[in-house]
C-alpha cells in the first residue's frame, strides 16, 4: 500500500464520514481545534509510515471519539498505517467490533480489508478469509468502488507472496471495475502494481503498456503526484533493463529519480542503485549516452551516484540498502578488474548480511514472542467477552420469550372476553328484537281481531236492527193520513238510509268485503275511488303487469299500510292530487303511493309521533318488504314499498297457522 493511496483514501473517508462537516459544527473552539489536530495526525500518520509519535497521538485522540462511525473509520485507518503486528490488529478488530455494533456494512467491509492487510506473513488463510468477507459485503451492497478496493489488496498480498499470476487476475478484476466507476486515481494506482505483476512474470512489453496507461493518467493531474510518477518511471526503467535496451532504462531512471529527488524521497537510492548496477552490467566503461545522463544528473560518474545513495540512506536510516549498494561496488571493481577491492567488498557485503539475518532473526524471534503473548491476551479478552455477550443474549432471548408468551396469552384471554361480551349483547339484542316483533304481531293480530269483530257486530247486529226498524216504520207508512206526518214518515226514513250507509262504510273500512272476496287491487280500487269521491282531492289508481295473488296475510298487511297513509293524507297533507300505482312484475310486487300535499320532516315525526310510521315500516317488513319513505316540507311525499312474491316470510307462515 502506498502513501499517495492512503491520504486519497483518508481524504474518501473523511468526506463519506462527514469529517469536515463535523469539524464545521463542532462545539466551541477547543472542540474545532481537536478535530482539526486528528485530521493532521491522521494525514502525518499516512505519509510517514513508521513515525510512532504521530501514530501514538493519533491512538489518543481516536480514544475520545464518540462509538461512532467516524471512530470506526479511523481505527481502519489507524490500522492501515501501523500496516501490522498486534497494535495495528488490535486497532482493526476494534473498528470490526464497532462496526458490527453500528450495523454498518459498509463499516464492516473496509474492517475486514483492514484485517486482511494487518495480519502476519504467515496468516494467508485468515487473509484470504477476510478479503472473501469484505467482497462478499461489497458484491451485496453493489459496492464496485469497494470491490475493486479489495481485489488490489488482494493483489498486493499475492505480490507479497510471489504468487504473480494470482495477483494479475485480481488485478485486472480490479481494474475493469475501476474503468467502469471512471476512477482515475485507482486506475493508476491498479494499472502501475499490473506493470510490476508483468514484468515479474517476464512480460517487459506488456509491462511497459500498463505503466504508459498509468502515465497518461497521472501527467493529466493537477497538482502531479511525484512519488507515483517517481515509482511509474522506476518501473519502465526495469521493464526497458530487462528487454536489453540500456538506453531508454537509463533515461526512464533517471526521470524516476528527478520526481523522486523534488520530493526528497528515500526511493532516490534504489534508482541510484539500478543505475549504477545497470552501468556495471551493460559496458567496461560509462558509454557516452550513460555518461551524458549521470551529468545532467548532477553526477560525476557512477560511483559518485553510489556515494550519494550511501550518505541517504544512513542518514534515513535506512540500512537494507547497504548491500545493494556494496554489490553494485563490487560489480564495478570487477569491471575495471579490481580483484582485491571487489573480494572486499564481497566480504563486507556478507558480513552486513550475515549480521542483518542475525539481527532481524534475534529481533524477530523476540517480536513474535511479543506478538504471540498481545495475540493470546486479546484473544482470551475477546472469549470472555463472547461469552459474557452470548450468556446475557440468551437470558434476554429467554426473557422475551417468557415475556412474549405472557403477552400472547393476555391478548387471546382478552380478544376471548371481548367476543364473549359481543356475543352475549348480541344475543340480548336479538332477543328483544324477537320480543319486540312478537309482541307488535300479536297487537297487529288483536287489532285485527277487534276489527272483524266490531265489523261483524255493526254488521249483524246495528245493520239488522236498522233494516227491521225501516221496515216496522214503512208499514206505520199506511197510517199516516196528514200532510205533516207524511214528511216526518219521509225524513226519518232518509235518517235510517244514512245511518245504515253509515254502518256500512264503517264495517267495510274496518274489514273490507273486497279484500276478502276480490283480492289487493280490487281493495286499493274502492279505496282511491272512496278518496276521489271526496271534495278537493282528485285520486287515481294505476295498475300494470300481470296481476299475482298474495296471501291473506299479506293482502291484510298491505292494505293497511295504505289506509293508514290515505288517512295520514287525509288528516294532515292537505293534498289535491293523489297517485297511488301498482305493479307487478316477475318476482317483485312495487306499491308507490304519492301526493302534493305540504309535506313533513319523516325523522322529526319518528322520534315525537311516529307510531303510525312505525307500525306501517313494522307491517311491510313482517311480511318481507322493503318500506321507504321520502318526504319534505312543501315538496309532498312519495311512500313506495316492495314485495318480493316467491319469498314467504316465517312471520306469514306462523300468522296464517
Amino acid at each position: 500500500m502506498n502513501s499517495d493511496y492512503l491520504i486519497t483514501s483518508t481524504f474518501i473517508g473523511m468526506k463519506k464520514s462527514g469529517f469536515l462537516r463535523r469539524i464545521a459544527t463542532a462545539g466551541g473552539f477547543g472542540n474545532q481545534l481537536k478535530v482539526l489536530v486528528l485530521m493532521a495526525c491522521v494525514l502525518c500518520s499516512v505519509v510517514v509510515f513508521g513515525s510512532t509519535n504521530k501514530i501514538d497521538s493519533l491512538t489518543l485522540l481516536i480514544e475520545e471519539l464518540p462509538p461512532d462511525s467516524l471512530k470506526c473509520e479511523y481505527l481502519v485507518s489507524l490500522s492501515l498505517a501501523q500496516y501490522s503486528g498486534a497494535t495495528a490488529e488490535n486497532n482493526a478488530q476494534r473498528a470490526l467490533r464497532l462496526a458490527k455494533n453500528l450495523n454498518s456494512p459498509l463499516l464492516i467491509a473496509k474492517s475486514f480489508n483492514a484485517l486482511a492487510w494487518c495480519l502476519g506473513y504467515k496468516e494467508v488463510n485468515k487473509k484470504t478469509a477476510y478479503l472473501d468477507s469484505a467482497l462478499h459485503l461489497f458484491e451485496q451492497m453493489e459496492n464496485k468502488s469497494g470491490q475493486a478496493a479489495v481485489y488490489n489488496t488482494k493483489a498486493s498480498i499475492m505480490l507479497e507472496y510471489k504468487s504473480f499470476e494470482e495477483a494479475k487476475v485480481s488485478l485486472e478484476k480490479a481494474l475493469a471495475l475501476s474503468e467502469e466507476l471512471g476512477n482515475d486515481k485507482r486506475q493508476a494506482s491498479i494499472l502501475n502494481n499490473l506493470g510490476v505483476t508483468q514484468n515479474e512474470l517476464g512480460n517487459p512489453d506488456l509491462a511497459i503498456t500498463m505503466y504508459n496507461r498509468t502515465l497518461q493518467i497521472l501527467l493529466n493531474e493537477k497538482p502531479q503526484r511525484e512519488v507515483s510518477l517517481g515509482r511509474v518511471y522506476f518501473g519502465l526503467g526495469n521493464s526497458f533493463k530487462l528487454l536489453g535496451q540500456t538506453d531508454q532504462a537509463v533515461h526512464h531512471f533517471a526521470q524516476s529519480y528527478n520526481y523522486r529527488n523534488q520530493i526528497e524521497n528515500v526511493a532516490i537510492v534504489e534508482v541510484l542503485i539500478e543505475l549504477a548496477s545497470l552501468i556495471h552490467d551493460t559496458a567496461t566503461t560509462d558509454s557516452l549516452v550513460v555518461s551524458r545522463q549521470i551529468k545532467q544528473m548532477g553526477f560525476v560518474n557512477s560511483s559518485a551516484m553510489l556515494d550519494t545513495a550511501e550518505a541517504i540512506a544512513l542518514k534515513k536510516g535506512r540500512t537494507s540498502f547497504i548491500p545493494g549498494i556494496l554489490k553494485a561496488r563490487r560489480k564495478k571493481a570487477l569491471a575495471y578488474g579490481n580483484f582485491e577491492k571487489a573480494y572486499d567488498l564481497l566480504l563486507k557485503e556478507k558480513q552486513i548480511n550475515e549480521e542483518s539475518k542475525l539481527s532481524n532473526a534475534s529481533l524477530k524471534g523476540f517480536a513474535d514472542l511479543k506478538i504471540k503473548y498481545e495475540q493470546d491476551q486479546l484473544r482470551l479478552r475477546l472469549l470472555e467477552e463472547e461469552v459474557q455477550s452470548r450468556k446475557k443474549e440468551k437470558q434476554v432471548s429467554v426473557l422475551l420469550f417468557f415475556l412474549g408468551i405472557v403477552v400472547l396469552v393476555l391478548i387471546i384471554g382478552l380478544l376471548i372476553f371481548q367476543n364473549r361480551l359481543r356475543f352475549k349483547h348480541l344475543q340480548l339484542t336479538r332477543a328483544k328484537q324477537e320480543q319486540q316483533k312478537i309482541a307488535m304481531l300479536a297487537m297487529l293480530e288483536g287489532q285485527e281481531k277487534e276489527r272483524a269483530r266490531v265489523s261483524r257486530d255493526l254488521h249483524d247486529g246495528l245493520g239488522n236492527m236498522l233494516s227491521g226498524l225501516k221496515i216496522s216504520i214503512g208499514a206505520m207508512n199506511e197510517c199516516i193520513e196528514s200532510a205533516v206526518n207524511s214528511q216526518t214518515y219521509v225524513a226519518v226514513n232518509l235518517m235510517i238510509d244514512d245511518a245504515c250507509t253509515e254502518v256500512r262504510k264503517i264495517a267495510h273500512e274496518m274489514m273490507p268485503q273486497a279484500l276478502e272476496r276480490l283480492g289487493l287491487k280490487k281493495a286499493l280500487e274502492d279505496q282511491m275511488r272512496n278518496l276521489d269521491n271526496r271534495a278537493g282531492v282528485n285520486a287515481l289508481f294505476e295498475t300494470y303487469g300481470e296481476e299475482q295473488l298474495l296471501d291473506d296475510h299479506q293482502n291484510m298487511m298491505l292494505f293497511r299500510v295504505i289506509q293508514e297513509a290515505i288517512n295520514n293524507i287525509v288528516n294532515h297533507a292537505e293534498a289535491s292530487e293523489v297517485v297511488l300505482q301498482l305493479i307487478y312484475s316477475h318476482d317483485l310486487l312495487n306499491l308507490t303511493l304519492e301526493d302534493d300535499g305540504k309535506g313533513f320532516d319523516p325523522k322529526a315525526v319518528s322520534e315525537n309521533h311516529g307510531m303510525g310510521l312505525k307500525s306501517m315500516a313494522f307491517r311491510v317488513n313482517s311480511i318481507g318488504g322493503e318500506y321507504e319513505i321520502d318526504s319534505r316540507i312543501g315538496r309532498g311525499t312519495l311512500l313506495s314499498i316492495n314485495i318480493p312474491l316467491m319469498a314467504k316470510t316465517m312471520d306469514s307462515s306462523n300468522s296464517k297457522s
